[in-house]
This record gives structure tokens, C-alpha cells and sequence, in this order.
């Protein structure tokens, strides 16, 4: 899955259907509709090609792979628990958790970490150096015959 990229034309197909929730370029969610479509026709003994079909898909389009997936995870999402869930939009949950975020404490530790990291590496420099002024500073040894 994701070899198979949707066109901008195909994306706007899609996102037509008012079955679907999102559409990118790689990716197709469903809405919690079609999901409740989905498991009512896989009920009553429909196809799941004919599903697909049947609520306005071009199965071609989708693809094997994609409706098989989709296929699996809606029975799954159906077996557990919560049951079939609508499509969260994570999008607006992320804006809040980065609003929140006091950015300037995770500069500040951020630029702690660098400074620790420098003055390891500049440590390390300084005793480098102190070995090659010894070695400079020390008579130079004649081999042992």
C-alpha cells in the first residue's frame, strides 16, 4: 500500500464521495457512515468489492490492497469494545498540544544539552592537545638495540 498514488483529479473524486473523510495522495480515510455502511451490507451477505461498489467507489481506483486493508480494519474496529469510532481529526488536537507546549523551557533544555555536548567535545580537545605538548616536551626515545 502506498505505491499507488492518487492524481489531484482522483483526490478530488474521492473527496467527493460523501463517504470519505480525507484523501491524499497515498491514503483514503472513511468516515464512521461508511463504516456503519460497510458492516450492514457485509451483514447481509454483500461482496466486500460490491460494498465498496455500491457506496459510490471506483474499487479500480482504490485498489486490492487498499480495500482489503480498509476491509480488515473495519471489522476489527467493529469486534473491539468501542466499536466502530467516527474519524478523529488529530489535526486540531496536535495545534492544541503544540499551543500548549512552553516552547521556550524545551529551547532552554534544548540549548542545555548542546552546550553539555560542547564542552565534552572541548574537554576531550583540551586534553588531545595536553598529550601532544607532552609528547613535543619529552626527548625523543632511541630504539633499544
Amino acid at each position: 500500500m502506498g505505491q499507488n498514488r492518487f492524481t489531484e483529479e482522483e483526490m478530488l473524486t474521492l473527496l467527493s464521495n460523501p463517504y470519505t473523510a480525507k484523501a491524499t495522495s497515498t491514503t483514503i480515510t472513511f468516515n464512521l457512515e461508511f463504516k456503519q455502511f460497510f458492516m450492514k451490507e457485509l451483514g447481509a451477505g454483500s461482496r466486500i468489492t460490491d460494498i465498496f461498489r455500491k457506496a459510490g467507489y471506483d474499487v479500480d481506483l482504490l485498489g486490492r490492497s487498499r480495500i482489503e486493508h480498509w476491509s480488515a480494519r473495519i471489522q476489527n474496529e467493529a469486534a473491539s469494545p468501542e466499536g466502530l469510532k467516527p474519524v478523529k481529526d488529530i489535526r486540531a488536537q496536535q495545534l492544541e498540544e503544540f499551543a500548549a507546549r512552553d516552547l521556550e523551557k524545551e529551547e532552554t533544555a534544548k540549548s542545555i544539552k548542546e552546550l553539555q555536548k560542547e564542552i565534552i567535545r572541548l574537554e576531550q580537545e583540551v586534553e588531545f592537545l595536553k598529550k601532544i605538548l607532552l609528547l613535543k616536551e619529552s626527548p625523543p626515545q632511541r630504539p633499544l638495540k
